[in-house]
């Protein structure tokens, strides 16, 4: 009778750990098993990540970082490599704040096989390392798309550059990075920084 019961947790734990290595996201366009899931914060700078999985079936991707406010704040990118080992960058994530990032799986030919939300929680910016953001008026022309690159060089008393960063239409800073972080950025001089290329690029 012991024998019996101890095979029947042994059993349910099997189940359970089964359960918590893979998920199924199928929908009614197809279907598609993720497993070995892990989110990694900060790879490139704050406020990015990058999340890691398998899925059963090669598939390409598509992310939403959901805005705080209308559409217009959301941050949407699709991959067009089509694979089962998937390592997706996150940008746009909003700090101090349980980000909700949609991932889409999608079949080479572009049909929805599945979607899942993952939550992913940032730290605080830095205390008094930027500016205050007051939206007045919106340039399109100057977004690209939705945001602003600022080449901050820090406050007038530091000569040297400290934190370039990005903010979206309602004054959000969705991506910065920090040169005293850097051992090879640290010691550029402030009249160095970055600007945005015409091809977009920086």
């Amino acid at each position: 009778m012991k024998y019996l019961k101890l095979q029947t947790v042994f059993f349910f734990l099997i189940v359970l750990f089964a359960a918590c290595k893979s998920k199924d996201v199928s929908k009614p366009g197809g279907s598609v098993t993720i497993s070995n899931e892990h989110t990694i914060l900060n790879p490139y700078s704050p406020l990015t990540a990058t999340i890691s999985l398998e899925t059963s079936v090669a598939t390409k991707i598509s992310i939403r970082v959901v805005g705080k406010h209308e559409a217009e704040s959301d941050v949407l990118k699709d991959f067009d490599d089509v694979n089962t080992l998937h390592d997706i960058p996150v940008l746009g994530l909003y700090a101090d704040y349980d980000n909700t990032v949609d991932v889409t799986f999608k079949d080479a030919g572009g049909l929805v096989l599945g979607s899942k939300s993952y939550t992913i929680k940032t730290s605080a910016l830095p205390s008094a390392t930027f500016p205050a953001i007051t939206i007045n008026s919106k340039n399109a022309a100057l977004m690209a798309p939705g945001m602003t690159l600022v080449s901050y060089f820090g406050y007038k008393d530091n000569p040297f550059p400290e934190s370039p960063f990005i903010f979206d239409a309602f004054g959000d800073i969705r991506w910065y990075f920090d040169f005293r972080t850097s051992a090879i950025l640290n010691n550029l001089f402030f009249d160095d920084g970055m600007e945005r290329l015409q091809n977009g690029k920086k």
